[in-house]
């Protein structure tokens, strides 16, 4: 049985694609304002936050619009990324998050769409010390 946090060799490609758009609304690949999130995003859209929240599509794109960039987030760490196919055009992309100590488990669903991928689902978890990440 695979390794779940490790790739498969023919996957590696698909994962570089989607590490250039994570973190999901805080890198200028996945985009830079409002229009560009909201073709980023399936019409039915929603996150579920580190707290436990769930926000639907139209509050992420409000809430990310009305922030701008995060303060130091072009420090933040990703690592242990892991990619794997759910379906013909669907993705999950899971890795870790340190933004200057706080370190978060993250899931993204993705979808290959004509016009590029689009984000389906994001979760982020955050890590208990001593938890294994």
């Amino acid at each position: 049985m695979p390794d779940p946090l490790v790739t498969v060799p023919e996957l590696l490609p698909v994962q570089a694609e989607l590490l250039a758009l994570e973190p999901v609304f805080h890198q200028p690949a996945f985009g830079t304002g409002g229009a560009d999130y909201d073709a980023r995003m399936v019409e039915d859209y929603f996150h579920v936050g580190a707290s436990g929240g769930v926000y639907a599509r139209a509050d992420v794109l409000r809430t990310v619009v009305e922030r701008g960039p995060t303060p130091g987030e072009e420090t933040w760490t990703v690592t242990d990324p892991c990619c794997r196919r759910l379906g013909p055009d669907t993705y999950a992309l899971t890795y870790a998050l340190d933004q200057a100590g706080r370190r978060t488990r993250r899931v993204t669903l993705w979808q290959r769409a004509p016009a590029g991928w689009q984000v389906v689902y994001h979760q982020g978890t955050v890590v208990s010390d001593g938890a294994p990440a």
